[in-house]
């Protein structure tokens, strides 16, 4: 009874020993809204609020008239141009400067649904991340094996990295703000996209 006992304490530990609170595998980014918004989450402590905030930006970007996404007028094209662009950089920062472009003035039935695609697949690799950062926060979960996947696509040579090295690695760049702060991209302070925590993990290994 006391190995059990032991046994089930250390399992407890084990799975807390990234954050103070589980996030959980289900509905992850409804549940670290809600655990920033309580103040379970630390804002001080993780990039997650900055995340969550660029995931606001483009939620609401993609409702100015956009088939199957918002519905309404194609509108206000300059600022929806803009506000994209600030939430995007690198490979997709052209699409705030050609979304104002496009939305200003009338838009044919083919570009919206180009913009549609390019906006759906930036917002789409942004809540992967914050899944992903959950997933590490809580020690593994499908999202951290799939970044661990795509990882390995770009840095074949850290084959060797176990799951658990690698939530190690995130977390700490979480909780120290590297993930937000715009030291990954050398600019803007921003949240880091894919291949620039790809490549920060590399240097750290």
């Amino acid at each position: 009874m006391k190995k059990l006992s032991i046994a089930l304490l250390a399992l407890l530990i084990g799975t807390q020993v990234y954050s103070n609170e589980i996030i959980g595998k289900r509905r992850i980014v409804k549940k670290v809204k809600t655990l920033l918004k309580n103040g379970e989450l630390d804002k001080s402590r993780t990039c997650l609020d900055e995340f969550m905030q660029r995931d606001k930006k483009l939620k609401r970007v993609m409702g100015f008239g956009f088939p199957g996404i918002g519905g309404g007028l194609p509108v206000l094209g300059a600022a929806t141009g803009a506000a994209i662009g600030s939430a995007t950089s690198g490979g997709a920062a052209f699409l705030g400067l050609w979304a104002g472009t496009l939305m200003g003035g009338v838009v044919a039935p083919v570009g919206l649904l180009a913009y549609e695609s390019i906006a759906l697949s930036i917002f789409a690799k942004n809540r992967f991340l914050i899944k992903v950062i959950s997933n590490a926060r809580d020690g593994g979960g499908k999202s951290l094996r799939k970044f661990r996947k795509k990882f390995y696509l770009h840095y074949p040579e850290a084959i060797y990295l176990e799951e658990d090295s690698l939530a190690e690695i995130i977390v700490k760049a979480d909780e120290t703000g590297v993930l937000c702060d715009g030291s990954l991209n050398k600019s803007k302070k921003r949240p880091a996209w894919n291949r620039e925590i790809y490549k920060y993990i590399s240097q750290s290994l």
